[in-house]
């Protein structure tokens, strides 16, 4: 890390630099990110664009592919990218997948940047390759046993999930049980339902409001089928705050750039306010267990590094561990909860926080209430804590006091990545839409959920540093009066 790093340095000339050189600096800013070190489900590449090449170029570069302009145009439209194999063997340092699958398919292949998909061409058929095995590997093993596994599967898992638990078992693993409501008694009733409704001890039931349930393209028609026949399926959206910069959907990766270096600028400048050390000293003798998480999902991402202090003597004194993933999780779970971009996605405990978010919308810096005919939905999540990257707040704030997160009564889950943004849709075991408006607690109002930077001290500090260091992109959220 950099912590006193000037970002200001950082951009003079960017716009002038060639894409080598860019590559270059782009590596060098995923290397101490704290976004980027907070994409925990697959590392290769978490905030760095897979090519560096222009817009205009991508059609000659993937002309390899036999799928028609017309049809790639609409797939980089809509996520897909191609990723310069050059690059991903100087990022990696390690063979590629390509070569073996498909080598015939030139300087760059195609990715489905929403999903973490490779896909190529084998005897005239299109199929598809998961980039990060690790994590098909470990949620294979919670397919149930009486579904033949396919690699897609692991799109289904929140599908399933909810299948079983409203006892609505579908054709499908990837139809998600919906219902509609239009009284908060029919909602406590489907809710109660799940509850109530023999499932593994390690599900946790978890909810997310939103005005609208917002979709991604709609690849389900016949033109598609050829290429795509695993987006048949149109899945809600749920990419992260990070990847939803206008600059990633313009394809500007280097007001990309200067939009991470932004949010480093806030993420060096909380960890200075909160005291944040991204390490931890034990004295000789004291406990060393240190579990920062309760999942047994995160692998080796719950994993230290240990360095000891001796004295004169070769005596112990301590050991500093330092937990990089623990921590950068926490950073971008803070930048998250204040409207400053991140690559986690926030969830609730509390149904009565769900119901406002589903019902209340940004309009000019205030919530307004919105219009049943938007169609505002609940998500219920169930989520295994053998298996998926989620944590309470309790777990992530700790001694850090921030007002947000507290009465939002959330969590987050992790995961998503550059490579694989829409990872979030997953997890989405049931939808329930409002057909009319369902009460939630008299004291969920904005000004609770959002309290003001005289209130709230940790939003303070982030509007000073907005101020102090000239900041132009990234602003925090802040309530309007």
């Amino acid at each position: 890390m950099f912590p006193f790093f000037d970002h200001h340095d950082y951009i003079k000339d960017i716009d002038n630099c060639d894409y080598q050189s860019f590559e270059e600096k782009f590596i060098s800013l995923e290397n101490f990110s704290a976004v980027a070190h907070a994409c925990v489900e697959f590392p290769l590449f978490t905030v760095c664009p897979p090519a560096f090449e222009p817009r205009e170029s991508w059609e000659d570069l993937t002309s390899s592919y036999s799928i028609s302009a017309e049809i790639r145009e609409e797939m980089f439209d809509a996520g897909f990218h191609p990723l310069s194999r050059d690059l991903y063997l100087k990022k990696t340092y390690s063979s590629e997948p390509f070569a073996d699958i498909a080598p015939n398919l030139g300087s760059h292949v195609i990715v489905d940047c929403n999903y973490g998909l490779f896909f190529y061409e084998f005897n005239g058929r299109f199929l598809r390759y998961g980039l990060d095995q690790a994590m098909f590997e470990r949620y294979r093993k919670q397919i149930p046993k009486h579904i033949p596994f396919k690699g897609q599967d692991v799109l289904d898992v929140g599908a399933m999930r909810g299948q079983f638990a409203t006892q609505n078992v579908k054709k499908s693993t990837s139809e998600i049980v919906e219902y509609s409501v239009k009284s908060k008694a029919e909602l406590l009733s489907i809710i109660e339902r799940v509850n109530t409704t023999p499932k593994s001890s390690s599900l946790k039931l978890w909810f997310r409001g939103q005005p609208s349930d917002y979709m991604m393209k709609d690849f389900s028609s016949p033109k598609y089928s050829t290429a795509l026949p695993y987006r048949n399926v149109t899945d809600s959206s749920l990419i992260p705050s990070l990847f939803r910069l206008n600059s990633i959907n313009q394809k500007d990766y280097k007001q990309y750039y200067k939009d991470l270096l932004e949010t480093q600028v806030y993420v060096d400048s909380v960890t200075s306010h909160l005291g944040i050390k991204d390490y931890v000293l034990r004295k000789n003798g004291e406990d060393e267990n240190v579990d920062f998480f309760k999942s047994t999902a995160w692998g080796l991402y719950d994993s230290g590094m240990t360095s000891t202090a001796v004295d004169q003597d070769g005596n112990e004194v301590y050991k500093k561990e330092t937990y990089p993933g623990f921590f950068a999780l926490q950073k971008s779970f803070f930048l998250q909860h204040y409207g400053l971009p991140s690559p986690v996605l926030d969830i609730t405990h509390s149904l009565d926080v769900a119901l406002f978010f589903a019902q209340n919308q940004i309009v000019k810096g205030k919530y307004e209430k919105v219009d049943s005919s938007q169609r505002p939905v609940i998500y219920l999540m169930l989520l295994d804590e053998n298996v998926d990257l989620f944590m309470p707040s309790q777990g992530i704030c700790k001694e850090h006091s921030l007002l947000r997160p507290q009465r939002q009564e959330c969590g987050f889950i992790a995961g998503a990545s550059m490579l694989n943004r829409n990872y979030y849709s997953r997890f989405i075991s049931v939808k329930i839409y409002l057909d009319d408006f369902v009460e939630y607690a008299n004291h969920i109002t904005p000004d609770y959920l959002f309290p003001s930077k005289d209130e709230d001290s940790f939003l303070a500090e982030l509007l000073k540093v907005k101020k102090d260091k000239k900041l132009k992109s990234i602003v925090p959220f802040e309530l309007k009066n």
